[in-house]
């Protein structure tokens, strides 16, 4: 067992416990890992990791051996897309019998055995919008995490979509709810609002839980499958938006004609902007930056009370995962290769 060192900058450090290291995508597989967007774990411990760019699934066993690619780039029967007038999208979940695959481009889920064989589809029936997250949910329904820019005002929703494809609304706050500044009046072209407060959620799949919150606030409501809601508020401190926050910010690739964007930024950067499920111990909230991928964020148990704070670059297209109260780290080692690991937080198993 190898130990990760993550930098703390204030309040206690810990190290980040490597559990699993998983071997690199040999030369002999179809393609190599190159955008990795989202991951979960199956019944067997296996490890499946979505790529945006390969347009493919890729799988390793328990102890780490690689195993397979699954699926391939297309727009047809178990054929990945992926791209959209919102930005290439998608997201990926699995259960005890089924690989799911959500396809931003095709706004389909795609259905393939354990095996890797596809099955069948399902159409989505709510109007289309940019994907944030996907898992499955107890009563072979899934959840939906989006933000919806067709309605007359934006909101952002968390919808439970049964296996027909049809969605209930189970989370909706708009821009005003969320503390998001209405465009300029007198804006002409796109206007950009970077580090706003936005949505932020994961689910507990085996519990059927939903946590989510708003990031400009310092707390976390969870819901279960019931309906039944309890909130839980976290005692974290929240930073100025400063010029390194900017220049990142303005360093993505996409923004590479930003003359065109007018870009609005808060005084406070969000409390956080991603929120991960940690088993049954609690939570990590952090910050992830948009070029770098640098991590900076918080162990919380299911109390809400603050354990620890850690931070870590990750490097381009490399990040910090969840899947079924596990943690994946990806990050790129000195070669430029992707290191995969399954990690554990000590500050929060170990008591």
């Amino acid at each position: 067992m190898t130990i990760l060192f993550v930098l703390i900058y204030f309040g206690n450090p810990f190290d980040l416990v490597t559990e699993v290291s998983y071997e690199r995508v040999p030369d002999s597989a179809a393609t190599f890992l190159q955008n990795p967007v989202d991951a979960d774990y199956d019944e067997q411990s296996r490890l499946y990791i979505l790529d945006l760019d390969a347009r493919v699934i890729f799988r390793w066993h328990a102890d780490g051996r690689f195993d397979r690619v699954i699926g391939r780039p297309g727009s047809g029967p178990g054929e990945f897309n992926f791209n959209s007038q919102n930005g290439p999208q998608a997201f990926l979940a699995v259960d005890e019998y089924r690989i799911y695959v959500c396809d931003g481009g095709q706004w389909k889920i795609h259905h393939f055995d354990l095996q890797g064989n596809y099955v069948e589809g399902t159409l989505l029936k709510q109007p289309r919008g940019h994907m944030r997250g996907f898992w499955v949910w107890p009563g072979k329904n899934w959840i939906l995490q989006y933000h919806h820019y067709m309605k007359r005002h934006e909101t952002f929703e968390v919808v439970q979509v049964s296996f027909d494809g049809h969605a209930k609304t189970l989370v909706e706050l708009d821009a005003e709810g969320l503390g998001r500044p209405e465009a300029p009046s007198n804006s002409s072209g796109i206007v950009i609002e970077a580090y706003f407060p936005e949505l932020s959620v994961t689910v507990d799949e085996g519990n059927g839980i939903l946590a989510y919150g708003s990031t400009g606030a310092a707390s976390v409501t969870l819901l279960n499958h019931l309906g039944q809601q309890q909130e839980i508020d976290i005692p974290l401190p929240r930073v100025d938006v400063q010029v390194h926050h900017t220049k990142e910010f303005e360093q993505q690739s996409w923004l590479k004609h930003k003359g065109k964007f007018q870009i609005l930024y808060p005084e406070k950067m969000p409390y956080y902007d991603h929120l991960l499920w940690v088993n049954d111990e609690g939570y990590l909230l952090f910050r992830q930056s948009p070029v770098l991928n640098k991590i900076e964020g918080y162990a919380v148990d299911s109390q809400g009370e603050v354990k620890g704070r850690f931070a870590k670059v990750y490097g381009e297209n490399g990040g910090l995962f969840g899947s079924r109260g596990r943690l994946i780290s990806i990050d790129l080692d000195r070669g430029g290769e992707f290191a995969i690991r399954q990690i554990r937080v000590p500050v929060l198993s170990d008591h």
